[in-house]
C-alpha cells in the first residue's frame, strides 16, 4: 500500500485527523477531474496508460496527486520560536562564483573541518556533528568557465596524433583537515577530487584511489601551534572544457568514503556556459537571472507516519531539501523568464519536483526543460509533455548526481508566490515504510513539501528569452554520427558491446557478481549472435575499450527494491534502448547526453508494491570514448590496469593515479557506491599495440587480466 500524506504538517495534527486527510493515490483520475484540471494534471494524467518507455504502477495503484502541500504550516521539527519557512535567502552562495577565464591561476579550493555545520536551518541535524567542505563554504565556490566547443560542432573520429594543448582551467585542492588526532577526528582525511560530467584525462580524473593525504600532525596535534604553518598537500587539476556547455559538479571521490564526505558537503558547482559566438546564447537568461539550484537531503530526526501502525513505536524520516545550503528558503525573482542549472547531491534520495502555487496548483506548464547531465536538448521540452518521468506521475524525478537544465517563465505574476515543490523517495522508491500489521506488507508513506519560494516582483527591463532559437544544433549530426559507427546492414544496431548487472553478491553490492578492486578491470558479458546474454564468468571480457571507437553498454538491475542511478566517468552518452524497447528518436531527444542512468528496482508485490511495474529494468547507451589530450606523459602501466607512479610532491609524499586511460563506473547511491558497487574500465591509446600473443582488446573476449589482490577481494 502506497499513501500520500498531504503536508498539512505531521507534527501539528492528530492522529485522526491524518486518517481522515489521507490522501489515496490508488484509483484513477476521473473524466471530471480531468476536465478541471490544470493543462499539466490533465496531459500527465492522459498518459499515465503510455507505458511506451517506463510502466504504470501495480493494480490498483496509480499515480500521485500534484502540489499537496500546505506552505504555510511550519514542517515538522521546525521551532515555532524560530523565523517562520520562507524568509533567508541563499545571497552569501550566489557571491561565492568564481568566472575563471582559460589558462588563469589556478583556483585555490581547499578542504577544511567545520564546526557547527553550516547549513542555515533551525531544525536540529541528525548525524551532522560537523561538515568537511570546500573553502569553508557549503555548497563550496562555484566556478564558471566558457565552453571550448561550439555549439554546432560535431563528433569526430579522432587521428592517433596527441593534439597541441588547449587552454585549461586549473583547480588546485588542498587538504586542510588535520592528520589523527583532532579535536573532533575525521574517519578517513583522504581526499579525491572528481569533475562529475568532465571529460578529463585520467590523471585529473579524481579516480576514488588517487588519494591526497591529510596534513600531518605537529605539536599538541591539532595543528594551531605550528611555526612555521604547514603546507597542505595539493593536487592540480587540469580541465579543457572542450565540451558542450553543461552542468558539472566537483565532489569527493575516496574508496569507501564517498558517502560521508559528499553528506558532509564536499560538492560544489562547475559550470560550462555558452560562448558569445554560440546561437542560443543571445537568447538565454544570463547573470542575476541563471541561478544554479544545489539540492542535498538533510534529516532532522523522525516523525509520526500518519497512520496508525503495529508495532505503534513505528517512526519514518523527517527529510528535508538544503536549497543551496538553507532550508526553506527565498528567492525573489521577477516577472520574466529565468534559467535554473538543478543538481541532486544527495547521497541516497532522489527528489521528484514540480511547480506549484499556494493553493495546490500545479504550474509545471511554465516549466522548459532545455538539458540534461551533458548539455542541451535540441529544442526545449515543456515539462508537462514530457514523457519519461520513472515514476510516471508528471513530476520532474531528479536523481542523485542528475543535473537539469530549466527555463521558468514568471512573466505576469508579479504579486505572486509560487513554490518549488518537492517529494523525496529513498532507493526503494519511497520516502518511508511501516507496517499497519506485524505480518501485514510494508506500507508506504509519502510526503510533498515546499523547498523553495519565488516572490515574484514587477520586471525591471526587457527579456530577449526566445524558447524558438535555444537547443543542441548539433543533436542531429551527433545522432547519426553515433549510429552510423555502430550500424549493421546500413542501419543502427543497439546491441550491446558490453553488459553489466547490478546485482547482489556475498552480502555486498557488485557488479556482474565482482566487487570493486582497484587493480584490476571489470569484466562484462556479451550478447552473442542468437541475442542471449553470456553473463561474467561463463564469459571473461575486461573492460577495455579502443579511443576513438562507439561502444553500446547494457546495463541491468538485479536488487528487488532497489533503484541503481549508474555514473560512468568520462565522456557524455545517448540512451537507446529503455527495458529491452529501443527508443525512438523523439525519445532519446528527451533523455538528452547523459552520464546517469536510472536503473529502476524490480518490482515486488511484498517488498515494494507501491514501485512502478519493472520486471526486467534496464537501459542501454551508446557512447564514442574520444581520445585525451593530457598534460603530462606518465610512465606506461606494466600491465594493463595497474598503477603508476604519477605525482612526487617536494616534501616527498608521493600518490598515485590510474593512467593510461582507467576511469570507474558505479552506482551513486553513494552507499551502494562505497558498499563495492563500482567497476573500472580502461579507454585505451589509439595507437595501443597489444602484448605479444593477445589479439586485439577489441575483439578479444577471452584474455583475462592477471591482476593483483585489491583492497576488497579478488
Amino acid at each position: 500500500m502506497r499513501v500520500l500524506v498531504s503536508i498539512a504538517w505531521l507534527t501539528a495534527l492528530s492522529v485522526s485527523t491524518f486518517v481522515s486527510g489521507l490522501l489515496p493515490v490508488h484509483t484513477p483520475p476521473s473524466a471530471e477531474h480531468l476536465a478541471t484540471s490544470s493543462p499539466a494534471t490533465a496531459r500527465s494524467a492522459a498518459r499515465q496508460g503510455d507505458q511506451s518507455i517506463y510502466p504504470g504502477y501495480g493494480p490498483g495503484y496509480g499515480p500521485y496527486p500534484s502540489c499537496k502541500i500546505s506552505p504555510n504550516q511550519l514542517p515538522p521539527g521546525w521551532p515555532s520560536s524560530a523565523a517562520p519557512p520562507f524568509t533567508s535567502t541563499f545571497t552569501q552562495f550566489l557571491n561565492n562564483a568564481v568566472h575563471v577565464p582559460p589558462n588563469s591561476p589556478p583556483v585555490p579550493i581547499t578542504v577544511s573541518q567545520v564546526s557547527p555545520p553550516l547549513v542555515d536551518t533551525p531544525r536540529t541535524i541528525t548525524g551532522l556533528p560537523y561538515q568537511l567542505l570546500y573553502n569553508n563554504q557549503y555548497p563550496g565556490p562555484t566556478i564558471r568557465v566558457t565552453s571550448q566547443q561550439t555549439d554546432n560542432s560535431t563528433l569526430t573520429i579522432g587521428t592517433d596524433t596527441t593534439p597541441a594543448g588547449p587552454p585549461l582551467t586549473q583547480v588546485s585542492v588542498s587538504n586542510g583537515v588535520i592528520g589523527q588526532p583532532t579535536s573532533m577526528p575525521v574517519p578517513f582525511p583522504y581526499f579525491t577530487t572528481h569533475l562529475h560530467g568532465g571529460h578529463t584525462a585520467p590523471e585529473h580524473d579524481g579516480h576514488p584511489n588517487d588519494l591526497l593525504p591529510p596534513m600531518p600532525p605537529r605539536g599538541n596535534g591539532v595543528g594551531t601551534d605550528v611555526s612555521p604553518p604547514l603546507v597542505p598537500p595539493a593536487h592540480v587539476y587540469s580541465y579543457t572544457n572542450d565540451q558542450q556547455p553543461q552542468i558539472l559538479w566537483y565532489h569527493d571521490h575516496a574508496d569507501m568514503n564517498t558517502t560521508q564526505h559528499v553528506a558532509q558537503g564536499l560538492f560544489a558547482f562547475y559550470i560550462i556556459e555558452e560562448a558569445p559566438d554560440d546561437l542560443s546564447y543571445p537568447y538565454l537568461p544570463k547573470g542575476p537571472y541563471d541561478i544554479p539550484l544545489g539540492l542535498q537531503v538533510q534529516q532532522a530526526g523522525t516523525q509520526s507516519p500518519g497512520i496508525p501502525v503495529d508495532p505503534p513505536d513505528q517512526t519514518i524520516p523527517n527529510y528535508f531539501v538544503a536549497v543551496n545550503g538553507v532550508d526553506s528558503p527565498k528567492l525573489d525573482v521577477e516577472g520574466r523568464f529565468y534559467r535554473f542549472r538543478v543538481l541532486n547531491a544527495s547521497v541516497d534520495q532522489v527528489i521528484s519536483l514540480e511547480l506549484c502555487d499556494g493553493n495546490g496548483n500545479n504550474l509545471n506548464r511554465l516549466v522548459w526543460l532545455i538539458g540534461t547531465d551533458g548539455g542541451m536538448l535540441p529544442r526545449p521540452l515543456n515539462l508537462p509533455d514530457r514523457t519519461i518521468d520513472s515514476f510516471h506521475d508528471g513530476r520532474l524525478d531528479v536523481f542523485q548526481a542528475e543535473r537539469y537544465d530549466l527555463l521558468i517563465d514568471f512573466t505576469g505574476l508579479a504579486g505572486q508566490t509560487l513554490y518549488l515543490s518537492g517529494m523525496v523517495r529513498q532507493s526503494n522508491a519511497c520516502m518511508g515504510t511501516v507496517k499497519t500489521a506485524p505480518n501485514a506488507i510494508p506500507t508506504c508513506i509519502d510526503q510533498e513539501y515546499p523547498i523553495l519560494a519565488f516572490n515574484v516582483t514587477p520586471p525591471t527591463g526587457p527579456d530577449n528569452t526566445e524558447l524558438s532559437q535555444i537547443g543542441n544544433r548539433s543533436w542531429q549530426a551527433d545522432t547519426a554520427f553515433l549510429q552510423q559507427n555502430h550500424s549493421s546492414g546500413g542501419s543502427f544496431n543497439p546491441t550491446p558491446d558490453r553488459v553489466f548487472s547490478f546485482d547482489v553478491g556475498g552480502n555486498q553490492l557488485v557488479i556482474s557478481g565482482q566487487p570493486y578492486n582497484q587493480f584490476r578491470l571489470t569484466n562484462s558479458g556479451i550478447v552473442d549472435a542468437n541475442g542471449n546474454t553470456m553473463p561474467y564468468p561463463r564469459v571473461i571480457k575486461p573492460a577495455l575499450v579502443n579511443a576513438n571507437s562507439v561502444e553500446v553498454w547494457e546495463l541491468t538491475n538485479t536488487v528487488t527494491c532497489a533503484i541503481h542511478p549508474v555514473h560512468v566517468h568520462d565522456i557524455e552518452f545517448q540512451n537507446v534502448m529503455v527495458n529491452g524497447q529501443q527508443l525512438t528518436p523523439a525519445q532519446i531527444a528527451q533523455f538528452g547526453w547523459k552520464d546517469v542512468f536510472v536503473l529502476m528496482p524490480p518490482y515486488s508485490a511484498t517488498d515494494c508494491p507501491w514501485a512502478p511495474l519493472n520486471n526486467a529494468p534496464s537501459i542501454s547507451f551508446i557512447g564514442y570514448y574520444e581520445s585525451h589530450w593530457t598534460q603530462a606523459t606518465a610512465p606506461p602501466p606494466t600491465q594493463i590496469g595497474d598503477t603508476v607512479p604519477w605525482l612526487q610532491t617536494p616534501d616527498g609524499t608521493s600518490y598515485t593515479a590510474l593512467t593510461s586511460g582507467t576511469y570507474v563506473f558505479h552506482c551513486h547511491n553513494l552507499f551502494h557506491e562505497d558498499d563495492v558497487m563500482m567497476g573500472q574500465f580502461q579507454v585505451l591509446p589509439p595507437s595501443f599495440i597489444p602484448p605479444t600473443g593477445a589479439s586485439a582488446p577489441a575483439t578479444d573476449a577471452g584474455r583475462n587480466l592477471p591482476g593483483r589482490m585489491g583492497t576488497h577481494g579478488n
